[in-house]
């Protein structure tokens, strides 16, 4: 069985733990080496049980970790060449990096599955992954701006979704943020409304997936009940029924339960 552990997830820092039985790894490493640490070890996890560390773009809130982790661990840090051209920048010389981009790379990954699709936020190299074990797949997509077709053929079909539902629109309309702060944050190349991630889950009901986990909401401008009441609006109005034909998961801002799959 396995399971998905939000141990950071906000503008703050974000990171999350995933297992396929005996093979795990983290998704970005935001805020501290010591919180995820932490979190690991409140979920049971020791930090050298991982096989790798995946990031999905270079901004602060989910890289910040990384230098004090891999002096921890020796693991692999997979991501697109753009990301790990800039990683390359402040790691050690001797770190490992693990291009999704590389056909030579990808094999060496063999401890899962993995794919990778751009996303149009605003950092060089953003992605989104689909990890699978062959039996079940989990879609993993944040910081999105806007869902293309590209991340909409990478999340469909997937048996869990990890998805952006950032910030509530009229909130953030007249929320502490200044002007050009709030134009970047709804633009293509910022983060997904509550609205836009939620009018995605009815087709990915359709498709398969049956657990949703809404992830990096903003601390100022969105809230849980928020997040929730839009994307189980959405699929109510598909005639899906909330924990009889899918589950849904709010991510917390800080060291989150498990979702099993």
């Amino acid at each position: 069985m396995g399971k998905i552990c939000p141990l950071l997830s906000s503008s703050s820092g974000n990171s999350v733990y995933i297992s396929f039985g005996d093979t795990s790894f983290l998704v970005d490493a935001g805020a501290s080496a010591k919180k995820i640490c932490t979190y690991l070890e409140a979920n049971e996890v020791l930090l050298n049980e991982l096989s790798g560390i995946f990031i999905t773009h270079a901004h602060t809130d989910h890289i910040s970790a990384l230098k004090n982790l891999t002096k921890k661990i020796k693991v692999p840090i997979i991501a697109t060449n753009k990301t790990i051209e800039y990683l390359q920048n402040f790691l050690s010389s001797d770190q490992k990096f693990l291009s999704v981009e590389s056909s030579s790379d990808r094999e060496k990954i063999n401890f899962i599955s993995v794919d990778f699709f751009n996303t149009k936020h605003d950092c060089a190299g953003s992605c989104g992954y689909r990890f699978s074990n062959g039996k079940n797949s989990v879609a993993f997509c944040t910081d999105l701006g806007v869902v293309t077709d590209e991340v909409r053929k990478g999340i469909i079909n997937s048996d869990v979704c990890y998805i952006e539902s950032n910030h509530d629109i009229a909130k953030l309309s007249t929320g502490p943020y200044p002007p050009p702060l709030k134009k970047r944050v709804l633009s293509e190349n910022g983060h997904l409304s509550n609205v836009s991630c939620a009018a995605e889950l009815p087709d990915l009901l359709k498709s398969g997936t049956k657990k949703f986990i809404l992830g990096h909401l903003s601390v100022e401008n969105n809230l849980p009940v928020l997040a929730k009441s839009t994307a189980v609006a959405s699929l109510k109005s598909k005639g899906a029924v909330l924990n009889e034909d899918y589950m849904l998961y709010i991510s917390p801002k800080e060291n989150g339960g498990k979702v099993f799959f």
